[in-house]
């Protein structure tokens, strides 16, 4: 009786053990699937709210870039002024934007001081104590250098403030702001301040300074009975080495060259997305897990989109996108569309996220055109 009732025991005990076992791993299961959904779904929220916030579609991006970085450096001089109020042709010229020579005419009418100056460098921004307006290119994708941004030198941290459009300051590397500056900038001052010979001196001391030690070592260097090329080569190569590394303290930095670099070469750079068909479109709208990314203008997202997306258009700035997407998992797995086959703004989109760090993106062949077909022919 007693082995029975053991047995019988045994097989509960089995049986309990194996439900548990199951449950365990349903539990886990489950929150493994879950938890993610959840995560990403909150994310994709927060963009949403910051994106309205932001005003990515607006200030960041011209045609109104320049009035906006003027009117920002206006303010940091201390002149309260709304960049509405300069949105005529007289300071956008063109429907690509402001020109130079419209940026400098609403500072001088603005009672300030506009001093235009080309072939800036890191020890320039570093020295100027006044704000600069900088033509600058919308993205590290982009070959032209179309954007106005204004920036200043934040000496707590060490780096840049630069100011897109509405956006607030915000803290930017110095190597990776001059990957997307042409070197042209727009000083703008409340007094008649010139920064022309204070810059020439600056560039003549920092020329001497690193020149200096070249014509010691020539001067002082003694081989003895060396040949006669055996001098001249110890000398340049010993300068070479010297100057190379001496010159990274006025204009670049060691430590954070390979970010610059990357920023700077990223429009020559291979594809790093994968391309995907309209099934996989289709399946992602359906899914909370991924991020669904309209590359198209604001107009044509207004009259029609697919219901999940959120709109960033593909010529937002890269320090748009960095505002809106701080904080976000880089590992946030992103689709990307625009209008058709033979739209290529989700490419443009794909790649500056890319260069901001996204490692999970994807780009729809087929866009809302081919979703909306589908979509009519299933009804």
């Amino acid at each position: 009786m007693w082995c029975v009732f053991g047995k019988k025991v045994g097989r509960v005990m089995q049986s309990f053990q194996r439900t548990k076992f199951r449950f365990a791993v349903a539990f886990f299961a489950g929150f493994w699937l879950l938890s993610p959904r959840v995560s990403i779904a909150n994310e994709a929220d927060e963009i949403r709210v910051r994106l309205d916030e932001v005003q990515l579609k607006r200030g960041s991006r011209f045609p109104y870039c320049g009035i906006y970085a003027a009117a920002r450096a206006l303010n940091l001089n201390g002149l309260q002024v709304d960049p509405a109020d300069y949105a005529t042709t007289k300071y956008v010229s063109s429907p690509r934007g402001s020109s130079p020579a419209d940026v400098i005419r609403m500072i001088e009418d603005s009672d300030c001081f506009a001093t235009p100056f080309s072939g800036l460098s890191k020890i320039d921004l570093l020295s100027i104590a006044d704000p600069i307006i900088a033509n600058v290119r919308v993205s590290p994708s982009s070959r032209e250098y179309s954007h106005w941004v204004c920036v200043t030198y934040d000496s707590n941290s060490g780096n840049l403030l630069v100011f897109d459009g509405a956006l607030e300051g915000r803290i930017t590397p110095i190597e990776e702001f001059l990957a997307v500056w042409n070197g042209y900038g727009v000083v703008v001052s409340s007094s008649n301040s010139s920064y022309v010979w204070s810059i020439v001196f600056l560039r003549l001391a920092v020329y001497t300074l690193l020149l200096l030690p070249v014509g010691m070592l020539i001067v002082f260097s003694d081989l003895g009975n060396a040949s006669n090329w055996v001098r001249p080569f110890f000398v340049i190569t010993t300068a070479t080495i010297g100057l190379s590394f001496a010159s990274q303290l006025f204009f670049g930095s060691i430590v954070n060259f390979e970010s610059g670099v990357r920023q700077a070469t990223l429009a020559n750079r291979a594809p790093t997305w994968r391309e995907v068909d309209l099934d996989t479109l289709i399946a992602s709208s359906k899914n909370d897990s991924v991020l669904l990314i309209d590359a198209r203008d604001e107009r044509s997202f207004c009259f029609g989109s697919i219901p999940t997306a959120i709109n960033i258009p593909f010529d937002s700035s890269v320090f748009g996108l960095k505002h809106v997407f701080e904080g976000i998992d880089r590992d946030l797995p992103i689709v990307v569309f625009c209008q058709s086959q033979s739209c290529g703004y989700d490419k443009t989109l794909a790649r500056n996220l890319s260069s901001i760090g996204f490692a999970e993106i994807s780009v729809s062949g087929p866009g809302y055109r081919e979703f909306r077909k589908s979509r009519s022919k299933n009804e």
